[in-house]
Formats: structure tokens, sequence, C-alpha cells
């Protein structure tokens, strides 16, 4: 066999770099809500439906605050998908903190456990 044969076919690390790239490029999606999605799920979550709302005093702050919580917790799309069907947003929040314990707010120590704080009544 050539040098020139050798060089046409390609070797076993190419063609197992070829099989496990695409594997990684789909770990690689984004499982947590980005900044345009927790705004929409915070408009949801508050009830706000138009721009109007936003003046009514305290509203845009609640809306930040939620918005800014769905970023840093980060919250799951199926907490998204809960509030978007029209379920009660504690509800929902109350089903995501099942599902990630970690995520749940630890109270300081002496301190009485309390639900979730929500940035709205």
């Amino acid at each position: 066999m050539s040098a020139r044969a050798s060089r046409a076919r390609p070797s076993g690390r190419y063609v197992a770099l070829a099989l496990v790239l695409p594997a990684l490029a789909s770990a690689c999606h984004r499982k947590a809500p980005g900044p345009q999605e927790c705004l929409e799920f915070a408009y949801r979550a508050l009830g706000v439906r138009s721009e109007a709302e936003l003046q009514i005093p305290g509203v845009l702050k609640r809306v930040d605050d939620l918005t800014t919580e769905c970023l840093v917790t980060p919250f799951d799309r199926e907490l998204l998908a809960c509030v978007e069907q029209g379920l009660d947003t504690r509800v929902c929040l109350r089903d995501f903190d099942q599902r990630h314990p970690a995520h749940v707010p630890v109270p300081p120590p002496g301190a009485e456990r309390r639900p979730r704080e929500l940035p709205f009544p």
C-alpha cells in the first residue's frame, strides 16, 4: 500500500471524533431558560398583560425580581411550562422546589422555616 493510499482512508481517531462531536454538541444545549424566556415567565406569573401595567407602582420591580430569580436559580423549563399552562404559580414553584431541593432557600440558623418568598402578593 502506498503512502498516498493510507492517507485517503480516515484513521480510527477521525472516525471516533466524527461520532463523538455530535453527541457533545447536543449535550451543550442550554437546559435552563434564557433572559427572554424568564421575562415572559415573570409576565405570565404576575399576570402582566400590557406595557401600561408596568407603570403601576411596584409591578416593574416585581417583574425584575422574578426575572432575576428565574435566571440565577435557574428555573427549569418544566416550571415555565407549568405557569404557561395557567396553573397557580405557587403550586408550580412548590413542584419545582420538590424537583430541585438544592434550590430551596435555606433559612438562617434559629429561624423558622417558611415557604419561598414570592415577589408578588
